[in-house]
């Protein structure tokens, strides 16, 4: 079992989900201020990246990753998501 961690802005707003590249983390967002004016935007630390620990088993990073579709359980601030 591994967490995501993320990063949320409040509800009220349509949600962005924001994925960083490889090598980086979901501070790659940070400098972006036009984004949170128009979405809910949604800024996660892949396995292994950021505050985000990697997993103890293989994974990948394929699309349609059951971590990421699992959402963030409701919460709309900064937490993990449990796989």
């Amino acid at each position: 079992m591994h967490e995501l961690h993320f990063k949320a802005d409040p509800a009220g707003k349509p949600a962005l989900l924001l994925v960083h590249g490889i090598l980086s983390s979901r501070g790659h967002w940070a400098l972006n201020t036009d984004l949170p004016r128009h979405y809910r935007c949604i800024r996660v630390d892949l396995p292994a990246h950021g505050n985000s620990l990697a997993p103890d088993d293989p994974f990948s990073c394929r699309p349609g990753d059951r971590n990421l579709q699992r959402g963030h359980g409701g919460r709309h601030d900064e937490g993990a998501i449990w796989s």
